[in-house]
């Protein structure tokens, strides 16, 4: 495994009675970062290359050499999205993607973007095994930002239109539902970070899914889809990976907000 995946068990963090990870660091304000993208090539050059064009775009990218290795990564790292070659040894990308949606069992959806110089039969097995999107070898810059920005924007254009047109347009309305979700928001992501750092599984299953649901009503899908993995991990008493995934739950929050903060100091345009 490539780049900078690292292993579980910092320092300073130890197991809790409740089968979460107690950590002695502090929960200091999370900033608003870049998603992180998961490489997957059996090919260096190509995982270098990728990488690259990622770095260039500032987005922070690890990189595995085959399905197996990305899924070891995808189970303990909270990736916003996966490049996936289809055709690797060991285990090629089309096993990794069906395994992966075995493991996620209808939660969390962790977008999976074929990366393919092939077309026709090959993109209709690509998405048979669970694939969302597919990128032609090689891959453009412009057609990795254009899949980035759809598929890891913070709040979905689309699902934002449709909360704003059950609210008949009205902008004060929306403003105030936005500030509501904010605030409510940002108490329950404290609570998801002080409940990992209490090794209290009931709080932070109950705060994962309260997040996760006021996520989805504005289409916070990221956002959603962490949650959902929290909340998952809080059932099965998954502790290593709380931590990081409770940090990028804060992160992935203050994205949220920055995007939901610029309608509402969007200035009203006179009709």
């Amino acid at each position: 495994m490539d780049q900078n995946i690292e292993p579980y068990g910092a320092a300073g963090a130890r197991e809790g009675s409740s089968g979460l990870l107690y950590t002695d660091r502090a929960a200091a304000a999370p900033e608003a970062v870049a998603p992180r993208v998961l490489v997957v090539d059996d090919n260096l050059i190509n995982r270098k290359v990728a990488v690259m064009m990622l770095s260039k775009i500032g987005i922070k990218a690890d990189a595995a050499g085959n399905g197996q290795e990305a899924l070891e990564a995808i189970a303990h790292t909270p990736y916003a999205l996966v490049l996936m070659d289809c055709h690797m040894p060991e285990m090629d990308g089309l096993a990794a993607t069906r395994e992966l949606r075995r493991l996620e069992g209808g939660g969390r959806r962790l977008p999976v973007i074929a990366m393919t110089a092939s077309t026709g039969d090959d993109l209709e097995a690509c998405r048979e095994a669970g694939m969302d999107d597919s990128l032609p070898k090689p891959v453009r810059l412009a057609d990795l930002e254009n899949a980035l920005r759809s598929w890891t924007a913070p709040v979905s254009p689309e699902a934002f239109r449709r909360v704003t047109e059950t609210m008949d347009g009205d902008r004060e309305a929306m403003a105030a539902l936005i500030r509501e979700f904010l605030e409510s928001g940002a108490s329950l992501v404290s609570v998801v970070r002080s409940s990992v750092a209490e090794a209290d599984r009931g709080a932070l299953g109950l705060a994962a899914h309260a997040l996760r649901g006021a996520c989805l009503s504005f289409g916070a899908r990221p956002l959603a889809d962490i949650c959902s993995r929290l909340e998952s991990m809080a059932k099965e008493g998954q502790a290593l990976a709380c931590v990081d995934f409770a940090d990028a739950a804060a992160a992935e929050f203050e994205r949220v907000r920055k995007a939901l903060d610029a309608f509402v100091a969007e200035p009203v345009r006179p009709s």
